[in-house]
């Protein structure tokens, strides 16, 4: 059964600040704050975050302007606290209150416009080491119920960042969308050891894992969802690509399909 500390050490709190256009060094300023209720000085953060003194002026500055921090004063000069655990958590309702009024608001502009077909790229390539995280956002927003995988999961460990990982898992989970996954035999792993991919049970992940034998072996993955086919590429070469195309999705599936009947379950 988890933990309170688990559930903390699953927390990304820089991507939960950033939601507040918080920086890292502000959020890290911020952090250093919290584990001192009686506030501190400018002198005491420079100490325990050991960068210039102007620096943490600055952030300071920056998150008294956000809400996030106050000022206040002693007998010895001037002391800074994080807010309260009401103000924070209203500054995230404020924010998603502001978030869902403009999704109104846009969708009554769109309701407006003619109604014309948007362009919809055949092709995407994306360019960068977050090649993998484009992916899997659109993997979650096709909203499809079942996503194939051939994937080969130690090189995709040491390509895809963990917080993307447990990122895409729960939300996964949440929007209830299965996976098939195909491993190369060469690329096996124990799910035991890699908490980021969730507990070692299919029913709980709704997940199916199957292992291909030798010779079959590769350090490329492909996810076919829907009428897309998307391919992730090692660290190596950072990069990866969509395609929008029925006909691909189709063959390449039963590719997919033909694989799994030969390969053997994952215990």
């Amino acid at each position: 059964m988890p933990t309170n500390t688990d559930n903390i050490d699953n927390i990304n709190i820089l991507q939960i600040f950033s939601y507040l256009d918080c920086s890292t060094p502000e959020i890290k300023t911020f952090q250093a704050l919290l584990t001192e209720p009686a506030g501190a000085t400018v002198l005491l953060l420079q100490k325990k975050l050991n960068i210039p003194r102007a620096s943490i002026y600055d952030q300071l500055g920056a998150l008294i302007e956000k809400g996030l921090v106050r000022k206040g004063q002693s007998d010895t000069g001037s002391l800074f606290f994080a807010e309260s655990r009401d103000v924070l958590l209203s500054l995230f309702r404020e924010r998603s209150d502001r978030v869902m009024q403009a999704s109104n608001d846009m969708e009554t502009y769109f309701s407006q416009l003619p109604d014309e077909p948007t362009y919809t790229p055949r092709f995407s390539v994306i360019e960068s080491a977050g090649a993998a995280e484009n992916i899997f956002h659109d993997i979650l927003r096709s909203r499809e119920e079942v996503s194939h995988w051939f994937w080969p999961v130690k090189e995709m460990l040491n390509t895809v960042p963990n917080d993307v990982f447990r990122s895409f898992v729960k939300e996964r989970m949440k929007r209830n969308m299965a996976v098939q996954i195909l491993w190369p035999k060469k690329q096996e792993i124990v799910l035991d050891d890699y908490s980021i991919l969730g507990p070692n049970n299919k029913n709980e992940q709704l997940r199916e894992i199957r292992i291909l034998q030798e010779p079959i072996d590769t350090t490329m993955t492909y996810i076919v969802y829907g009428n897309k086919v998307a391919y992730i590429s090692s660290k190596r070469e950072n990069y990866g690509f969509i395609i929008d195309s029925a006909e691909l999705a189709h063959m390449t599936k039963s590719q997919f399909q033909y694989l799994w009947k030969l390969a053997k379950l994952y215990n």
